[in-house]
């Protein structure tokens, strides 16, 4: 009794950690209703296997290992060798043509036509040369520069001279800072008209009364209001 509680599947014994059972218990061998699935395991059978006692049996037909890997059988292909004695059948749509064009219409006359003429349908293979306006010199687009050493990509060796031929950090900073807004028209044209009437005055003020302050004409004639009250 021993050994048949050790022997077969690990999920076909009952874990003693479980719930203990109450009663007489009998192992489940008819009824699949009453099995229940442990919880991460697959569902248990009622019926005995091969495999049940023996672990390492086998199903179906055994499998001769030949020795071959992946490697062998991808790495070597039987390629295609066609016949060359091989010839293709009758084309007997251009025979029916040419002999109609020569003026056998008859069924009688196309069978001795067939018998002394032939044409053959041509093989999947048999393309006529296409003539292309270029060479395999021709180059399409931009030509590539093959010199680039494919070991300096690799190691970012060019960062070096892009960092030289780049713009200085100071000078890209200060190209993307934001400028003052420039005059417009009208206030260059204010400013010019303002420049030319302080000018003016200057000249009236410095003939006429010397230099003064400037004030308002509305206000020219009052008088200051200064006195002992301020």
């Amino acid at each position: 009794m021993a050994n048949e509680a050790t022997h077969g599947y690990s999920h076909d014994r009952r874990d003693e950690t479980a719930t203990p059972l109450c009663g007489a218990h009998r192992p489940n061998k008819t009824n699949p209703l009453l099995i229940k699935p442990a919880l991460g395991n697959v569902k248990a059978t009622v019926y005995d296997l091969p495999s049940k006692n023996n672990l390492q049996h086998e199903y179906g037909l055994r499998q001769e290992r030949d020795g071959t890997s992946s490697a062998e059988v991808l790495g070597n292909w039987a390629s295609h060798e066609p016949n060359p004695n091989v010839v293709p059948g009758r084309d007997f749509k251009q025979l029916n043509k040419h002999a109609v064009t020569e003026g056998r219409i008859t069924c009688k006359d196309m069978a001795d036509y067939r018998k002394t003429h032939d044409f053959r349908l041509k093989f999947g293979s048999d393309k006529l040369t296409e003539k292309a306006p270029y060479d395999a010199t021709t180059h399409f687009g931009r030509a590539t520069n093959t010199s680039d050493n494919f070991n300096d990509l690799f190691s970012h060796s060019y960062r070096y001279d892009w960092v030289a031929n780049a713009t200085p950090a100071s000078e890209a900073c200060a190209a993307m800072q934001r400028k003052k807004p420039a005059m417009t028209k009208t206030a260059l044209a204010l400013q010019a008209k303002s420049k030319e009437m302080m000018a003016k005055y200057d000249a009236a003020s410095s003939v006429d009364r010397g230099p003064q302050e400037w004030k308002m004409s509305a206000f020219r004639t009052v008088p200051p209001k200064i006195g002992y009250t301020g």
